[in-house]
């Protein structure tokens, strides 16, 4: 500590008022640009997190207006009484194929169901060959439930993955049987991936138990799922099971989760019409590029500010120590010349005209002074009128 004080102590003022300069100047300007730093970073995530919400609440609208849809379907289908009478089932199946060739982009299969178990659909000869297990389940749900419900995503044998859109049907004598619509969830994700798949982003939908509702698109690139965890050894490829489970206990809003190649940023809306959550992951990179602009800009920044903090740092200190550095040249000069000193000895004594001559010698050393006397050069006398009477005066600047 010692040794540092010293070291301190013997820097000169032109560097002392450097380091000061620029040190302080840094530092409070420092500080500040930090501030605004996390301001304006703060104010980009916020905007970029906005901007993802609106574009989740648009999708939810449509997904929404693709329930009312379907719903408008079933209950135009609940208006028509003869379809389930006895013996009009070819009647029945041709009204079917007429809602499925005006909206073959919503809907993939249709059935009438009886309250007997009798089955009648828009591809009905695929119905009697293939067959369709759930809608049995589907008819004992039906029958203890009131107005539209919706199915968990399951795999159908005439439509695939599909979610399933269940009406019961009622009438004077009771329970009549139910409409059902599976839904194109290929179709469905499709529609969704032209505007939310790429190298850096995309998405899944989730029900409110935790199933994904989305499905593997065969026109899409492998690309467009190379973010999520999807195991590829079976057709179609499926989401993890753990990571669904991640997805399902994320908060509504941002939020960081670990995906196959590193942490995603995921998007999640809150629950539509339909009981499913939309959810946008974002590569960090791609979510953030205008934040990690912006550090970059401020890196760059704060290095030429560096550089010219430094130079007119070194030049203020240079110019106003000019001055002094130049007074303590000529200072050192006179030291060399050896009369920078001057000392003067007062007689002892009461004597006022004693005490108003005053003898003087220069700052020469001994051997000097003893080189004048043996010439026998007087000593340099001088008077001082009224001067006062210290014990001994030095005078150095």
């Amino acid at each position: 500590m010692l040794r540092w004080n010293r070291s301190v102590k013997s820097w000169s003022i032109a560097l002392k008022q450097f380091l000061f300069l620029f040190t302080g100047t840094l530092l409070l300007f420092g500080i500040l640009a930090w501030a605004t730093l996390r301001d304006a970073e703060s104010l980009f995530r916020k905007q970029v997190i906005s901007d993802s919400e609106v574009i989740i609440d648009r999708t939810n609208l449509y997904l929404n207006a693709y329930l009312d849809n379907v719903q408008n379907m079933l209950l135009m289908l609940s208006a028509r009484e003869e379809p389930l009478d006895k013996g009009r089932e070819e009647e029945a199946v041709k009204v079917l194929r007429q809602y499925t060739e005006k909206n073959g982009s919503l809907y993939k299969t249709l059935y009438l169901v009886r309250a007997d178990g009798s089955v009648l659909s828009n591809t009905q000869v695929y119905y009697d060959i293939i067959g369709n297990p759930h809608l049995q389940m589907l008819l004992e749900q039906a029958k203890s439930t009131y107005g539209v419900f919706i199915t968990e995503p399951y795999e159908s044998p005439l439509s695939g993955r599909t979610a399933a859109f269940v009406l019961p049907l009622s009438g004077q004598g009771g329970f009549r049987g139910m409409a059902v619509v599976e839904i194109d969830l290929v179709r469905l994700t499709s529609m969704l991936s032209t505007f939310m798949n790429s190298k850096d982003q995309t998405f899944a939908i989730i029900t409110n138990k935790g199933s994904a509702v989305q499905t593997f698109d065969s026109t899409s690139p492998m690309s467009f799922y190379r973010l999520l965890p999807y195991h590829t050894g079976v057709f179609p490829p499926e989401l993890d099971s753990g990571f669904l489970a991640r997805m399902a206990d994320l908060p509504v809003g941002a939020a960081e989760i670990e995906g196959p190649r590193g942490k995603l940023v995921a998007v999640k809306s809150g629950m539509n019409r339909l009981g499913w959550h939309f959810i946008a992951f974002y590569e960090g990179s791609y979510f953030y590029q205008n934040i990690i602009s912006l550090y970059d800009n401020y890196r760059t920044v704060a290095l030429v500010w560096i550089v010219i903090l430094f130079i007119s740092s070194y030049m203020m200190s240079r110019y106003f120590t000019h001055p002094l550095r130049t007074l303590v040249a000529k200072m050192d000069r006179v030291r060399e010349l050896g009369v920078f000193a001057v000392h003067c000895r007062y007689p002892r004594g009461r004597n006022r005209q004693a005490r108003k001559e005053l003898q003087c010698h220069d700052g020469a050393d001994s051997a000097s002074r003893s080189r004048d006397q043996g010439s026998g050069e007087p000593q340099a006398a001088v008077r001082v009128e009224d001067a006062p009477e210290p014990n001994r005066a030095a005078f150095s600047v």
